[in-house]
């Protein structure tokens, strides 16, 4: 005890014992938070002290930067007299803002301390992007690289050695080892003609890719050539190769047995030979054109550089392929992080081609098996400072098929390819079955098993063939089975009916028409229109068309930003070569489109515009004119506000809400219009909105229709711009324009006009996009399939050479180049081009105390399945995270509607946002803050389109009429919709809770449910439609129970055997508990449902007996009466035999023979009051 107080006092003591210095004491490190220009010379400044505010000096800083992987050190410094150390850094990267950290890590007198700061840059000068034409030029060099080292080698020389040994062929010692194989093709690689023929092949293959998407195959003049081309050179290839090859083998065989092969034998070896090489090559270049993903960028020396890669379901083996010119190669130039965020170190390749058009360095990254999602790569800015790099990742599969979204002609075949890919060391055999083929569609592949040898690609053909009188507009999604070695492979391609041809003959007669100056007609507009028709279809500056109508454009910028040909036509011109260029994706233009932007929103007719003030109770107010003075309409504004909407201007921005000022008074709508950005009221009046029809005029008061009368070409621009503005579907503005055409509905001209065929293409370009972003494509208008109906009219029309002309030449339609175009335009909605759609991404994110469900335009779903508990996603690629926030990522979005659903699960406020991107550049963000109550049902519908250029058209959450609740059950979630009224108070209910007097012998296998329907009429018969977490019987009966009355049956009006059933609720009758016409419905009720194992039917009687065995119950029904389902006295089974016995006051029935082996029942039953025998004889089947 003494030693332990003599330690005990020791330890108190010990503080005052030790010197001060010993002590380590705390610190604090400030990093200083800046804005740093672009392109300058900028010091990281952080300054280190003591608690009591005295610097610490010669103190070691060490500065990070914060990056896609984590955070990147870049250097240190040591503290001045001051506490103060500076890093000096070369402000290179793009504008933004980026964090930066600096640490003290410590010594033997402080603690140690970090310090994070935000340095934004500004004033970014464009740095000269790499062309895309020299981007591929460098890919064409290193895929050809790769064909010599990565694909020949694997595919070809250990399977045609083997073929070699297994064959009767002469002198095979000579060339029946791969790695002698190896040294005879590389040899005849080095032959000038095959190396051109392989180069030319996969050049064409680069241009194709472009278009392959978005169109099934190259298409419009000489680019119609370019898959051909590729196979065709790949053809010659394979031949001069080959023979390349042979020589060698007979050089070798001469020398060594002093004889040359014969032309027999040489002819042999070919034809041997010749199908490796051709077949690994083929799948190659088809994956080339159909899953190659192509990047180039530059490589900051501060922040790196980082590229999201989406792995998509199955791969076996993702491989990305960098390639650079000045850099030497160093280790850990980069970090590969999967999508759970770990580390992954991949297979690394690096050879250094020869070829003077390749990179100087070429490096693959191979990883097997990688996980599905969004992974990352970061490339160290130390490592490769500044170097411009290209890279493109393949992704193999053991099964995939491609391309695997195609469009197609009603009627015409078209061609896919199956790929099979062995990994492992023995021969494989295949075969290839399709599900979910439509009816009348053909579906076909090769009657013969692909054999697929080691390490080697095997190829065949799939024809599909769509039935002629398939509708335009519909998309069909086919199963590819592939059984390989027992193992199967589903791969899912998508058709899209689409006037593939009908637009490849408009692009040819297009590119033949382009002037020398690269214009059509000498005109922004028209060249605008004709160029965007070529971008929508997948083409980029690749094509001399293309390149040539840019440049053109590009030479009519004017000094205040405007670019036209006429001051006449400013507005039109400016708005449509903005489309154009933005449609590129070439961020070279942003200069330009930014001050034509600017241009057109000062155009603007308001306060401050260009031309003059208005207020706002003029009628120029917020509507867009010719430019240069001259007063608004409807046609200018439709284009200036769609060109805006693509340059991304925010939809708080007040140029919305001005317009819409101007919409008002454009629309034969007698309602005031309140604008709530502005706090102004639009109060109609018959000078401006004459009539109440809901169409739209010229411009207030104004029509070419005559007096103020509606037309349809201006009610789809006023469609149009008012989904553009924001305006919801279910805006009264809208739904009264949508009125309008369904009264008016045509495509035999322009409606409304006195002369139909007055400005008609231009409604089928203006009604088409209105369409588009309302009832979508594959929409209906008053019971009509609206895109299907336009592109017959529109294939009618067509002259025998391919173009569009109007006789009636008002308003330039008697210029085919234009009228084309537009036609082009109006059919060229379903597809985004696959240069934009690879880098588009679409993210939804919630925060609240409700469940985010998301469907895309294939009704594919992401969100919670409330029958299974589980996250389901069923669209590929998609990144969910549902914690506290819910936030969904979406890649390569489609075209179509994405319908938004916000079920609450409490009470309470959420904050909902869309974002829409390209790559790194946001196009589009909207968020909305609203009110949810338990239960209640908020939706939305995202419309994505390519309307001249990826436009998004968002939804506020509306209150929908559904609401759901969790069964009492546990089965899942069950949704109520009522179609008048709303539902509230709606509750599960046990079946334990309600009497058993009286119940139904049915199983209720959701439980029962409470509500009431408010904002009913008095009396109103009210349809609910009920929808269950699984499918119902057919023979289901709902049920429900009332304190006097006891349990009685609600009416059914329908039910298919699916999940949603209709039931008939009447205020004051049937189903109201209250019993009182008061406009409130009171229900408490449940589907019962039975599972009849055997039916019994006597047609000739007319008699059938259902029966139950596991809960015992049966129905008989004769042609007098259905006896309802009831509990049997007696039933009992006995081997094959089923005895029944049962008597009540209304039935008596009894089996005399049932036989469940042969399906055969006897029964007799009599209706007790009236005394009535009935008989059941039948053979009969299990339901």
């Amino acid at each position: 005890m003494k030693v332990l107080a003599i330690i005990m006092a020791i330890m108190v003591l010990l503080p005052s014992i030790l010197p001060a210095s010993a002590v380590q004491k705390n610190t604090s490190l400030y990093l200083v938070n800046a804005i740093f220009p672009h392109g300058t010379t900028q010091k990281l400044t952080a300054i280190l002290t003591d608690l009591q505010g005295n610097p610490l000096c010669n103190k070691l800083v060490k500065f990070y930067v914060n990056t896609s992987v984590g955070w990147h050190y870049l250097g240190s410094a040591f503290t001045n007299g001051s506490g103060v150390a500076e890093y000096e850094i070369y402000v290179s990267m793009p504008n933004g803002t980026y964090l930066f950290k600096a640490t003290f890590e410590g010594d033997s007198e402080y603690l140690p301390s970090t310090d994070i700061a935000q340095i934004s840059v500004v004033n970014d000068v464009l740095i000269l992007p790499i062309l895309i034409i020299v981007v591929k030029a460098i890919a064409v060099a290193v895929a050809t690289y790769v064909v010599q080292e990565y694909v020949l080698k694997p595919y070809v020389f250990t399977p045609v050695a083997n073929w070699v040994k297994q064959s009767s062929l002469p002198y095979k010692e000579y060339y029946d080892d791969p790695e002698e194989l190896q040294l005879y093709f590389d040899l005849a690689l080095l032959a000038v003609d095959a190396y051109s023929a392989l180069k030319s092949g996969f050049k064409a293959a680069f241009q194709f890719t472009a278009a392959q998407e978005a169109t099934g195959k190259a298409i419009g003049g000489h680019m119609r050539w370019f898959w051909y081309y590729a196979t065709k050179f790949i053809g010659d290839f394979t031949g001069i190769l080959t023979d390349r090859v042979i020589d060698y083998v007979d050089k070798k065989v001469y020398e060594n047995e002093a004889k040359h092969l014969t032309e027999e034998e040489k002819s042999k070896i070919k034809e041997g030979i010749s199908p490796f090489v051709r077949e690994a090559n083929d799948a190659y270049l088809q994956k080339l054109a159909s899953s190659t993903f192509l990047d180039a960028f530059i490589i900051d020396p501060i922040v790196g550089y980082s590229e999201t890669i989406r792995v998509p379901d199955n791969v076996k083996r993702m491989r990305i392929y960098l390639g650079w010119n000045i850099s030497l190669y160093t280790e850990n130039f980069f970090v590969l992080k999967d999508p759970a965020g770990n580390t992954v170190l991949p297979q690394i390749n690096v050879t250094y081609p020869t070829d003077p058009e390749a990179t100087k360095v070429a490096v693959e990254l191979s990883v097997w098996d990688p996980p599905a999602g969004n992974w990352t790569l970061w490339l160290d800015g130390d490592k490769l400072p500044n170097e411009r790099v290209v890279m493109f990742v393949q992704f193999d599969k053991v099964f995939e098929i491609l391309p695997f979204h195609l469009p197609a002609n009603p009627g015409y075949k078209t061609i896919l390819k199956a790929i099979f890919t062995n990994y492992g060391n023995a021969i494989l055999g295949a075969s290839l079955s399709f599900a979910d083929v439509p009816e009348g569609w053909s579906v076909e592949s090769p009657p013969y098993c692909p054999v697929v040898f080691p390490n080697s690609s095997s190829t065949i053909d799939i024809s599909v063939t769509p039935p002629p009188d398939v509708r335009y507009g519909v998309s069909t999604t086919i199963k590819a089975i592939a059984t390989i070695d027992s193992d199967s492979y589903v791969e899912p391609f998508t058709v899209y009916i689409t006037p593939l041809k009908e637009i490849e003959d408009g692009i040819v007669y297009l590119h033949e028409r382009q002037l020398s100056d690269g214009s059509w007609q000498h005109n922004v507009g028209i060249t605008s229109l004709a160029l965007l028709g070529y971008l929508n279809a997948g083409y980029d500056e690749n094509v001399e068309d293309v390149k040539s109508a840019i440049n053109y454009i590009l030479s009519q910028v004017k000094s205040d930003g405007s670019i036209c040909t006429s001051l006449s036509t400013a507005t039109y011109e400016t708005s449509l070569a903005m489309l154009a260029l933005i449609a590129t994706h070439n961020s070279t233009y942003d200069p330009v489109i930014e001050r034509a932007k600017d241009w057109l929103l000062n155009s603007q007719w308001d306060e401050s515009c260009l031309w003059g003030s208005v207020g706002k109770d003029n009628w120029y107010y917020g509507g867009f004119g010719y430019g240069n003075y001259m007063r608004p309409d409807l046609s200018n504004t439709q284009f200036a506000l769609i060109a805006l909407d693509a340059a991304g201007v925010p939809k708080d921005d007040l140029v919305w809400a001005k317009a819409q000022v101007f919409l008002a008074r454009c629309q034969n709508r007698q309602e005031n219009v309140y604008i709530p950005e502005l706090d102004y009221m639009v109060v109609w009046n018959t000078a401006y909105n004459k009539y109440d029809d809901g169409g739209f005029v010229y411009y207030p008061g104004a029509s070419l229709a005559g007096d103020v009368y509606s037309y349809g070409s201006m009610t789809g621009a006023g469609i149009w711009s008012l989904r553009l503005c924001g305006v919801p579907n279910e805006d009264p503005r809208v739904k009264s324009a949508l009125n309008w055409v369904k009264s008016h509905y045509t495509w035999d001209g322009n409606p409304g006009m006195p002369d139909p065929t007055s400005m008609q293409y231009y409604y089928y370009l203006s009604m088409s996009k209105a369409l588009i972003m309302t009832v979508g494509i594959d929409g209906q208008i008053d019971g009509h399939y609206w895109y299907d109906d336009m592109v017959k009219k529109l294939i009618s029309l067509r002259k025998q050479e391919g173009y569009w002309v109007n006789s009636n030449g008002w308003a330039w339609e008697n210029i085919p180049e234009l009228i084309t175009a537009y036609v082009i335009l109006s059919m060229e909605y379903r597809y985004i081009p696959v240069d934009i759609k690879r880098l588009s991404w679409i993210t939804f994110i919630l925060h609240s105390c409700a469940d985010l469900h998301i469907y895309d335009p294939l009704g594919r779903h992401i969100g919670r399945n409330y029958q299974t508990g589980e996250v389901e996603n069923q669209i590929p690629g998609a990144i969910i995270e549902l914690n506290e926030v819910q936030n969904i990522t979406i890649p390569q979005i489609e075209a179509g509607n994405y319908r938004v659903l916000i079920l609450g699960i409490g009470s309470g406020e959420y904050n909902f946002t869309i974002r829409v991107g390209i790559e790194n550049e946001l196009i589009k963000e909207v968020s909305y803050r609203k009110t949810i109550s338990k239960g209640e049902t908020h939706e939305a519908d995202v419309v994505v389109a390519m309307i001249t250029w990826l436009t998004v058209a968002t939804e506020e959450p509306k209150v929908s009429n559904e609401m759901v609740v969790p069964s009492a059950t546990g089965a899942g979630n069950v949704s109520f919709i009522p179609d008048k009224g709303s539902i509230t108070e709606l509750v599960a209910i046990n079946e334990s809770d309600l009497p058993r007097d009286g119940k139904p012998p049915l199983r209720f296998p959701f439980g029962f449910f409470g509500f009431k329907i408010v904002g009913i009429n008095t009396g109103e018969l009210v349809n609910v439609t009920v929808v269950f977490p699984e499918n119902v019987s057919i023979t289901a009966e709902y049920w429900k129970y009332h304190v006097s009355k006891g349990w009685y049956q609600i009416p059914i009006l329908s039910n298919d055997g699916d999940n949603i059933v209709v039931v008939q609720l009447i205020d004051g009758g049937v189903g109201d508990d209250d019993g009182i016409e008061n406009g409130i419905i009171v229900d408490a009720g449940g589907l019962g449902v039975v599972t009849w194992e055997y039916i019994f039917q006597d047609s000739m009687r007319g008699t059938e007996l259902r029966i139950d065995l596991d809960d015992k119950l049966f129905q008989f029904i004769t042609p007098d009466k259905d006896y309802g389902i009831r509990k049997a006295a007696y039933m009992r089974q006995c081997g094959r035999a089923i005895i029944i016995r049962h008597c009540d006051s209304e039935l008596r029935l009894m089996t005399v023979a049932v036989d469940t082996k042969l399906d055969f029942c006897v029964a007799i039953a009599w209706d007790v009051q009236t005394g009535k025998h009935y008989f059941l004889i039948d053979k009969a089947g299990k339901e």
